[in-house]
């Protein structure tokens, strides 16, 4: 293809890309927080290292709840429960009176 085909189509391309940024800028704004040595980078850093140890205190303090109730389990085990006794026998049935006695 010759050059003048190629910008053609690549001119419009990179100006609709441009005039997009351009436009996108006018209402986003990208904040440079995250180099190194900025404030607002330095205060993330020490609100990580903040919450790195309060997860590891929380999960020492979760394993030392873990370990005390399994203490607890294995000293409140409940004995073992005799089996009841046998219920008693059903009473006999009733027996039909004899007959009276011929005079």
């Amino acid at each position: 293809m010759q050059l003048s085909h190629i910008l053609k189509r690549l001119v419009p391309f990179l100006g609709a890309v441009l005039l997009g940024v351009f436009v996108s800028g006018l209402f986003f704004t990208a904040p440079a927080s995250g180099e190194p040595g900025s404030r607002a980078y330095e205060e993330l850093r020490r609100e990580n290292a903040r919450l790195k140890t309060e997860n590891c205190r929380l999960k020492r303090e979760v394993r030392k709840v873990r370990k005390a109730e399994f203490i607890f389990e294995d000293k409140m085990s409940i004995p073992a429960v005799p089996e009841p006794p046998m219920p008693p026998a059903p009473p006999m049935p009733p027996v039909a009176p004899a007959p009276p006695a011929s005079r």
